[in-house]
């Protein structure tokens, strides 16, 4: 019984222990170490019988001995092992087990040549029958061959084997390594294909293909055959990536593009990316369009690219140029609609891109399509992501042209002017289309600016030499408030700015003179050099009243001397008062003294005259805080104006009458509700550009406001003159100065 066998053991391990000598409990002991595979138990037990063995029979020694070179072979001692297998060996030289222990034994300690001897003798005494140990024993006789630099022995053996056991592992692995050493890859792959075919589970199977592939690519150079191996191992795991890009990069060597395009869609489906996915199907389609000839589809996959990422441009810029080059215009305006779809959807803001693609598309429309209104539709997109775009602009008005909407084209010219007043182009666009309209004026008054800037033809220009006014042109009405306001002010003059400086005026002149009469700076206005320009025979007094009158201004009190130099300037004084030097009273036509005395009288405009008595940047920014804080106390003035701004205000308010201050308060708050924005240097700027075009329109001629500007003394804020009259060709061309000149009569036809 089981339970009688283990007391037993337990009984000879007692006694073994008590005596490690007693042969009676050892011999059962060994048998059952061997049993157990317990090797490390059983060999001090079979060292000391081994040592007692003398005295027994013959065939129990060699048992003893076989044992004993099992058990240390076992452990990993094969000194012990030979020197035991050896001495069975001499006890029968016959016995297989010794035979085959001693032959595993040498091989182990690479003993090739007594190894080779008893393999030979086992495989003897093997029959037909035991094939494993026959496969098994032929390929150790191959490895030893191998070792003895015998390779053609070698193979025979192995060979040897796998005709006793095809599917033998040891035997493949080691033709593998054999003709891997000779170089010999379609045998090597050959051999690794045997094996596969004994492999079943899927990752050894995959691994082993990718091995075949790696042997066919890298070491045959046959990438066509990787490629099969490859497409094996893709059956297994389809969705690898890393066999993925190894089969895109030898279908690229092997130009292989279809395949090449599916695998790159199979990346592309798992990509979650799309940014990355994007670029994968941008890929494809340039292989679709440089490999496959296969535009179409190319076309698609672009979109496609583009539908994930609207931002990739290289995509878009393949399409314009495939859709181009096939002259395929509907497709090409479908393509850019839908990209500017594509713009709108993704809420992404590049104004230059948006602009690029209403530009082209407008271009489609007008140079492939012939549809001037969808070409129009496009190029009005196009301004507004770049109105300032003067080409946009021109290409508009010559399609509004051909469409006859010449108003529109008007329009179009003119943006262009004011944008950039010295191009030519359509400056003589709109005299030929004013002509066409019957618009005789507005004609003449391109002629003038060609003329002006030296770019007019013999039409234009004797055009313009038929109607330039020559001496004081003839009125036939006087400007009103609405005209100052709408037509004649500068567009960047503040109202609020100016009716702030009006409402303090009044208390201004009194302050200032105050001030001057203490300072006795005063300046002293003799009476005998008044005159009265209604019944004045002086030139220049005779046009300082008809210009006051044409411009609707109230005439100052005006003192010409002759006998001091000096050209004409205000006086703080009051009633107001103009004093003319010599400067201007000599050397001056009619014509010219009109500009003169029209930009001057424009500086007594109740929004204008602060300026004659605080003409610097820092004083008028002084009396705009001034008459700020006059109506609220909480108004935020830099610190280090803060005590002059208050003393100001002080004074000024002493001088106001209630209804003044009841005007200034409406203005105020007005300003401030509007944001209290005041850009006080431009705005100086551009009262001194409403004085010039005052004076403009009064003498009307260019070339005269040119002389007078370039002679007038600068101011640190002041435009340069060329700046001024750059302002005043576009103010001569614009609409304001078409009715301005229709209001006075002047207007030609």
């Amino acid at each position: 019984m089981l339970g009688d066998h283990e007391s037993a053991i337990l009984a000879f391990e007692a006694a073994h222990e008590a005596d490690d000598e007693n042969e009676d409990a050892g011999t059962p002991l060994v048998d059952e170490y061997i049993t157990r595979q317990e090797w490390a138990k059983a060999e001090p037990v079979l060292d000391m019988l081994v040592r007692k063995a003398s005295k027994l029979e013959r065939d129990e020694q060699h048992q003893l001995w076989n044992k004993l070179g099992k058990v240390t072979a076992e452990i990993g001692k094969d000194d012990k092992a030979f020197k035991a297998y050896s001495a069975a060996l001499q006890l029968d030289l016959t016995d297989q087990t010794t035979i085959r222990g001693l032959a595993e034994v040498t091989f182990r300690l690479k003993d090739w040549g007594a190894s080779l001897t008893n393999f030979q003798k086992v495989l003897t005494a093997l029959t037909e029958d035991e094939t494993e140990e026959r496969a098994n024993v032929y390929y150790k006789l191959g490895c030893i061959k191998r070792e003895q630099q015998q390779a053609k022995q070698a193979i025979n053996n192995f060979e040897k084997a796998l005709g006793v056991d095809s599917a033998h592992k040891p035997t493949l692995e080691a033709l593998v390594s054999l003709y891997t050493e000779l170089k010999d890859w379609k045998q090597v792959v050959a051999y690794k294909r045997q094996i596969l075919d004994n492999v079943f589970d899927a990752d050894p199977r995959y691994d082993l293909l990718l091995e075949i592939a790696d042997v066919w690519n890298d070491n045959d150079k046959n990438p066509q055959k990787a490629i099969e191996a490859l497409e094996e191992a893709k059956d297994i795991k389809p969705t690898d990536l890393p066999l993925l890009h190894k089969m895109l990069a030898l279908y690229q060597a092997t130009e292989s593009w279809s395949k090449m395009i599916d695998t790159i869609g199979a990346i592309a489906e798992m990509e979650k990316d799309v940014n990355r996915k994007s670029k994968f199907l941008y890929t494809m389609a340039q292989l679709y369009r440089d490999k496959e000839n296969d535009l179409d589809r190319a076309v698609e996959l672009f979109n496609e690219s583009l539908d994930l990422n609207p931002t990739f441009l290289e995509a878009f810029e393949r399409i314009n140029k495939i859709l181009t080059g096939k002259k395929d215009w509907k497709a090409l305006e479908r393509a850019f609609r839908k990209m500017l779809r594509r713009m709108s959807s993704a809420g992404t803001s590049n104004p230059d891109l948006e602009y690029n693609l209403w530009h082209n598309l407008g271009l489609i429309y007008r140079d492939r399509l012939a549809d001037q209104n969808s070409a129009i539709e496009a190029f009005k997109m196009a301004t507004r992501y770049k109105p300032e775009e003067a080409v946009e602009r021109q290409i508009l008005a010559e399609l509004f042209e051909a469409t006859d909407q010449m108003e529109a084209a008007i329009g179009e010219h003119t943006i262009v002017l004011q944008q950039d007043p010295m191009r030519v182009d359509p400056y003589r666009s709109l005299y030929k289309l004013y002509v066409g309209l019957k618009e005789y004026d507005r004609a003449w008054c391109m002629c003038a600016a060609l003329s002006f800037l030296k770019k007019a033809d013999a039409e234009e220009q004797q055009f313009f030499e038929d109607y330039r006014p020559r001496g004081m042109i003839q009125v036939k009405s006087r400007l009103d408030n609405e005209q100052w306001v709408k037509n004649l002010f500068h567009k960047d003059e503040s109202l609020y700015v100016g009716k702030i400086f009006e409402m303090i005026t009044p208390a201004a002149i009194v302050a200032k003179t105050t001030q001057l009469r203490a300072a006795r700076q005063l300046p002293v206005l003799d009476k005998r050099f008044k005159q009265d320009p209604a019944t004045s025979t002086v030139t220049f007094a005779k046009t300082f009243g008809w210009a006051a009158q044409v411009l609707g201004i109230p005439l100052p009190e005006l003192y010409v001397r002759n006998d001091v130099p000096g050209a004409l300037m205000a006086v703080p004084a009051s009633p107001p008062a103009s004093v003319a030097g010599q400067t201007v009273l000599t050397g001056f036509t009619p014509q010219e003294l009109t500009f003169i005395v029209g930009k001057h009288l424009s500086a007594y405009r109740g929004e204008h005259y602060i300026r004659n008595l605080f003409p610097t940047l820092n004083e008028l920014k002084m009396m705009l805080f001034a008459a700020i804080r006059i109506v609220s106390n909480d108004f935020n003035v830099p610190q280090e104006m803060a005590a002059a701004v208050n003393t100001t205000a002080q004074e000024l308010v002493k001088y106001m009458q209630p209804i003044q201050r009841d005007s200034l308060r409406i203005v105020v708050n007005k300003f401030v509700e509007d944001g209290a924005k005041a850009d006080l240097k431009r705005w100086m700027q551009a009262v001194e550009v409403t004085g010039s075009r005052a004076g403009l329109l009064l003498c009307g001629d260019l070339e005269i406001a040119r002389k007078i500007i370039s002679a007038e003394p600068q101011l640190p804020t002041d435009l340069s003159p060329t700046e001024k009259m750059k302002e005043l060709i576009v103010f001569s061309v614009s609409e304001q100065y078409f009715a301005l000149r229709k209001t006075l009569g002047i207007a030609v036809g």
